[in-house]
Parts: C-alpha cells; structure tokens; sequence
C-alpha cells in the first residue's frame, strides 16, 4: 500500500505527468517516482511561499514524508540499550 495524501493539488514529478491518483488522493508508487519527486524539490527549494511554486513544492514534500515514513521508518531505540552502547564506547 502507497503512502496517501489527502486530495488537493495535484503532484508533478520531473517529466511533467501527474504521480498516481486512486482513491481521491496523491502518492508516491515505487522509488522511480520518489527519486524524481526529490529532482523535482531541488529545482523548487527557493520558491516562494505562497506562490504557485512554493505550493507545488509544500504538495512535493509532504508526499515525500509520507513515502519516507512508509519505507525508511527508523525505530526509537531503546533507553537503556542506548545508554549501554554509549558507555560501552
């Protein structure tokens, strides 16, 4: 199951085309998809907010999040693990 986002603006990845759109909301599919969104961010990082870009670029991001969540999530580690390990260094 792809990470989802509520509808709104549509998403654009680097080659122009629309990401996905099911259910009512857009996601990132497969990691084709999320490298070109993160192409697309870089070219966008100094949009300004509230313009046309700057949205597209608030849409990007929050899809990127979302798909990072679903596929890189990074566990807390636990208390007293982590303290061992560090006065075990």
């Amino acid at each position: 199951m792809a990470a989802r986002l509520r509808p709104g603006p549509r998403a654009w990845h680097a080659t122009g085309k629309h990401f996905h759109h099911k259910a009512g909301g857009n996601y990132i599919g497969h990691q084709t998809e999320y490298r070109a969104v993160l192409r697309k961010i870089e070219t966008l990082m100094m949009a300004d907010q509230g313009s046309a870009k700057g949205e597209k670029l608030d849409v990007l991001v929050t899809l990127v999040e979302a798909y990072e969540r679903k596929h890189y999530s990074l566990d807390q580690p636990d208390p007293v693990a982590a303290i061992k390990f560090e006065m075990e260094q």
